[in-house]
């Protein structure tokens, strides 16, 4: 018989006034031998990763259900959002790092990779996006500067260099030679392009909408997607096959960049896309899209023109 959610609930309220009683406890900390605060420090650590990992794939997959989309979990990916032939559908591996160092990101994504390359279990759709959907938790971590520690927040680095080592960072564990990322990289490079008129973003195709009672409008169906399309001969819009990397900083990254008088300035998200183009020799990678936080506004900033 399956665990009720009522015992659920017990055990983590229990959980928690185990760990809270034992750390409000100044003296019984002082007493325990390192072994025992290095073991109580690895058992929180461990149970809040695993919450935040677990908090991440839930909010991706309520978003999905909030925009009344059809969502798949653990089957194609993590959580696969839209029917396979819906020009957003998506797959997503959803992690969480609450690490501080470098590597703890990068393996992170590296085992994503993994997953979207169909080598752990999980099943891609052929034309989804691949979507590695990285959290990175806490002020401690400099992914993607070397370094890291925990009580020690990231100092402020310029977004010109943020994105620069991104980029290489991610190049580095696309290009590896581990079995997933192989097949990523063949899936991506096996697409196959006709009448290609030109390129462009999902976010920037229009519809025309037409109402009984109102005069016709255009609209954006897809105003945030990042996703790059092509447009053929007949104005017809095309999937094109594309690895994309999001990873999303929370408290934001301080940049050295200078901001607008008396306001808050960081980063909140960096989206790397790597792709094959239309005529093009070999995968490009792309900075599809960063999204900086300024007086408590987010002000997602395009990268590329409309059509290319």
């Amino acid at each position: 018989m399956p665990q009720t959610i009522d015992e659920l609930k017990q055990r983590v309220k229990r959980t928690s006034d185990i760990f809270s009683t034992i750390l409000n406890d100044q003296n019984g900390w002082t007493q325990l031998s390192e072994d025992k605060r290095t073991q109580l420090t690895t058992g929180v650590n461990k149970a809040y990763g695993q919450a935040m990992a677990f908090q991440h794939e839930y909010l991706t997959t309520r978003k999905g259900e909030n925009k009344a989309r059809t969502v798949i979990t653990q089957t194609h990916a993590d959580v696969t959002t839209g029917h396979a032939d819906a020009l957003f559908a998506k797959s997503s591996e959803c992690k969480s790092v609450t690490k501080p160092d470098k590597g703890a990101v990068n393996k992170v994504i590296g085992d994503a990779i993994e997953q979207l390359g169909g080598t752990t279990g999980h099943n891609p759709r052929l034309e989804d996006v691949r979507i590695v959907d990285i959290q990175v938790s806490g002020p401690n971590n400099k992914w993607p500067a070397a370094g890291g520690e925990y009580g020690t927040d990231r100092p402020a680095e310029w977004l010109t260099e943020i994105e620069r080592m991104a980029k290489v960072e991610i190049t580095t564990i696309v290009n590896s030679n581990k079995p997933g990322a192989t097949a990523v990289r063949a899936w991506l490079a096996g697409q196959t392009f006709a009448n290609v008129q030109g390129t462009g973003r999902l976010r920037n195709v229009t519809t025309d909408v037409h109402h009984q009672f109102l005069p016709p409008q255009t609209v954006h169906p897809n105003p945030k997607s990042s996703r790059p399309v092509y447009q053929d001969a007949k104005s017809a819009i095309h999937k094109i096959r594309c690895l994309t990397i999001k990873i999303r900083y929370n408290p934001t990254y301080p940049i050295t960049d200078q901001p607008p008088p008396n306001c808050l300035h960081g980063l909140l998200e960096l989206v790397l896309q790597f792709y094959q183009k239309p005529n093009a020799v070999g995968l490009s990678l792309e900075l599809a899209k960063r999204v900086v936080l300024v007086s408590d506004q987010w002000q997602a900033q395009s990268i590329r023109s409309i059509w290319s």
